[in-house]
């Protein structure tokens, strides 16, 4: 029972940071803001694992999707996950399952940490092209468009935010295991 509770804990806190880190946006031309959302999805994929971390993050959707503005842009609700870049939200559930490396251990071997970000590298890209589809239906777009538009201009920035939630997560480990 134990265990179970300190689960749900770990959702609940994981879903306050992604709200959170959502919240520091910065507004752009294309609508889709400059935020640390990627961080905070990889993060909780490589610290809490694939099952707990999506959970976390589908948690933070459903928050989202019932009108609580913690999507970037201080936004909520249906509307926005069914407009333009509501894909990139839905494309979350992958990145953090690659993220969280479907069980990947501290056995894993030497190559682990490389294993680990190619996962999560993985995800972004699942997580570009779901925005990046649904960009060009509810925009009416070509793919070269929408990507020009809705991909590109972040790819760079959310590359960096993989390499950097993996260290950070894994120093919270270290630290979550060494108050046991």
């Amino acid at each position: 029972m134990k265990a179970k509770t300190q689960k749900m804990v770990l959702c609940a806190m994981l879903t306050a940071v992604i709200s959170l880190l959502s919240l520091i946006a910065i507004p752009m031309p294309s609508m889709i803001p400059i935020s640390l959302q990627c961080f905070a999805i990889a993060l909780c994929g490589y610290f809490a694992g694939s099952v707990t971390g999506t959970v976390s993050v589908i948690l933070y959707i459903l928050i989202g999707m019932v009108g609580v503005p913690v999507f970037a842009g201080m936004r909520g609700g249906f509307s926005v996950l069914f407009g333009a870049t509501g894909g990139f939200i839905s494309g979350f559930i992958p990145l953090c399952l690659l993220c969280g490396g479907f069980g990947l251990s501290e056995k894993s071997g030497r190559y682990r940490h490389i294993t680990a970000i190619a996962l999560g590298i993985t995800g972004l890209l699942l997580c570009h092209i779901c925005g990046i589809m649904q960009f060009m239906l509810v925009m009416g777009t070509d793919f070269p468009t929408a990507f020009l538009t809705a991909s590109l201009p972040y790819i760079i920035k959310d590359i960096i935010c993989i390499f950097a939630a993996y260290p950070v997560s894994n120093v919270l480990k270290k630290a979550v295991l060494h108050r046991r």
